[in-house]
């Protein structure tokens, strides 16, 4: 007698069943797996528990002394040969003042090359990890979310996109963190991008508006616009929205508090 197969999901399936984004055609069958396989429930285990330390970690900034070592210790940026895109769910030890939390890494294109505004677009296809607080009326700025110090804009009041919730991802060695924004069918995704700037990765246009400097190009998750604040990339991805309207959520300042780089 011959038995069936069994079917064993791919680490992209595990990973995307962890984080929540597997698609309903597939989340019955690998959880079906996971829950026969000792083995498979530790590896989700294992990565849901990556998302909830890196969500933490992010919150917290490490000493400046730490963060000199781990510069020292990173090996010099590379080349990176022409290769199809590709994101793989790895782990990574990151100390936290005096403790070590295990956080999610996407690599793309493989070794350490410094990513590209089109590779940072793909993320924004993940489902967020966690809800974001709604903001009292006119703050400006979203309560509690921050990237590498930067606040993130409540759009409510001003575009009427309310903020749905958050992620955070390393990219190449880069902290990715990415609030979601919807109003109605339009969908708009902010990223920022610690570290310095960006390449764009793919042909694109530039034009200045309110004297900030965007830069536009087409990505496979959407139209996108990126621009500088504080020397750190910010980049703007939509699904259902204008060109021009993306723009004007870019160069928007909250009344000129928000310290917009130009150049």
């Amino acid at each position: 007698m011959t038995w069936p197969r069994r079917y064993t999901p791919t680490d992209r399936d595990l990973a995307a069943f962890a984080d929540g984004s597997l698609p309903a055609p597939r989340r019955a069958q690998v959880e079906q797996a996971v829950s026969d396989s000792p083995r498979l429930r530790a590896s989700v285990a294992a990565q849901r528990h990556a998302l909830r330390a890196l969500d933490a970690a992010a919150r917290e900034r490490a000493p400046s002394s730490l963060r000199a070592r781990v510069a020292l210790a990173q090996p010099p940026p590379r080349r990176a040969g022409p290769s199809r895109l590709a994101a793989t769910l790895g782990t990574a030890v990151v100390g936290v003042g005096a403790a070590a939390v295990v956080a999610v890494v996407v690599v793309v294109g493989g070794g350490t090359a410094a990513p590209t505004v089109a590779q940072a677009a793909v993320l924004t296809s993940r489902m967020p990890q966690t809800s974001v607080a709604q903001p009292p009326l006119h703050q400006g700025t979203l309560p509690g979310v921050r990237a590498v110090g930067l606040t993130y804009p409540d759009w409510g009041d001003h575009f009427g996109y309310k903020a749905r919730g958050v992620r955070r991802d390393t990219l190449n060695g880069r902290l990715v963190t990415t609030v979601f924004y919807s109003r109605g069918a339009s969908q708009v995704a902010y990223e920022i991008v610690s570290g310095s700037p960006l390449r764009q990765g793919g042909t694109f246009s530039s034009t200045s508006l309110q004297g900030v400097k965007l830069w536009s190009m087409p990505t496979p998750a959407g139209q996108a616009v990126s621009w500088l604040r504080d020397g750190h990339m910010c980049i703007l991805i939509g699904s259902h929205t204008s060109l021009s309207e993306l723009q004007s959520l870019a160069a928007w300042r909250e009344g000129g508090r928000e310290p917009y780089i130009r150049g």
